[in-house]
């Protein structure tokens, strides 16, 4: 038997990888997951091929299920890590432009809290002003329902209910970490809580991928990543509501006089027919 040829590795252009890396949003285009270590991955396998098509970001641990181990071993070939990529870019990129319009601050009036601008600050300063908290609630309860109408456009395929799942989930996470600035100071974590958020959402990810892939995600087909964005979405939708009811708690003679809670409750539930 012949030897195959060993491929000559040539060292990706710095400018090339760093757009690869921001492109994907310094994530796996296939599992989502923050949390984890990436690299650049050749969809073609050959590691002197360095043109940005042929170049894809995966943690270490899908990078390993593109690798061949005898018979059917490998799990992602290059048609369907190229699939992951685009459909990932894509939600990065519409992510960035509609960034200003699903901003949570400039929707509710661009809340800032003592004139100061700085992310990490904001995202861990206290508000303590309940009749801001019940204008708030007021509000993203109309911004909630206006954001099911936008990701209802993206039809009801396997890929359009996916892009819709996806949208609420970056909506749910604002509605999150904004609700900590009613919260006590470092109640949830003692650096920032947009971390802390976006961490609790990367374990969401994880712990779904991890109890639904016993035979391995392939068998389940294009339904897999869908059902698991599906449960992340739930999951946030539920967990926006324990933070409210935590804070009527907090507040509950101001809040009650205000607000009933299982009228806002139905209503934070309440469906776009």
């Amino acid at each position: 038997m012949p030897n195959t040829p060993k491929k000559t590795r040539i060292p990706i252009n710095i400018e090339i990888a760093t757009n690869v890396k921001y492109l994907s949003d310094m994530t796996c285009c296939v599992c989502n997951d923050k949390s984890k270590q990436i690299q650049i991955h050749h969809l073609d396998e050959n590691p002197s091929n360095n043109h940005i098509d042929n170049l894809a970001l995966l943690c270490f641990d899908c990078h390993d299920k593109t690798m061949i181990r005898g018979g059917f071993g490998r799990r992602y070939d290059k048609a369907l890590i190229t699939k992951y990529r685009d459909e990932w870019l894509i939600r990065v990129k519409d992510r960035r432009e509609k960034a200003d319009e699903y901003s949570i601050k400039s929707l509710v009036g661009n809340i800032v809290y003592n004139n100061r601008e700085d992310e990490e600050y904001y995202y861990n300063e206290i508000n303590d002003n309940p009749e801001v908290l019940v204008s708030y609630l007021k509000k993203i309860l109309i911004i909630k329902k206006a954001n099911l109408i936008i990701a209802q456009t993206h039809g009801v395929s396997t890929q359009g209910l996916k892009k819709q799942a996806y949208q609420m989930i970056d909506f749910y996470e604002e509605i999150l970490i904004e609700l900590t600035s009613f919260y006590p100071k470092n109640q949830f974590s003692q650096g920032s809580h947009k971390v802390y958020i976006n961490e609790l959402i990367s374990s969401l990810y994880r712990w779904y991928y991890s109890v639904t892939m016993f035979n391995g995600r392939e068998t389940l087909g294009t339904m897999f990543p869908l059902m698991v964005v599906g449960k992340v979405e739930n999951d946030l939708e539920e967990k926006v509501i324990d933070m409210v009811r935590g804070l009527f708690f907090r507040y509950d003679e101001f809040l009650y006089d205000k607000l009933n809670e299982d009228n806002w409750i139905l209503d934070w539930k309440e469906r776009i027919d």
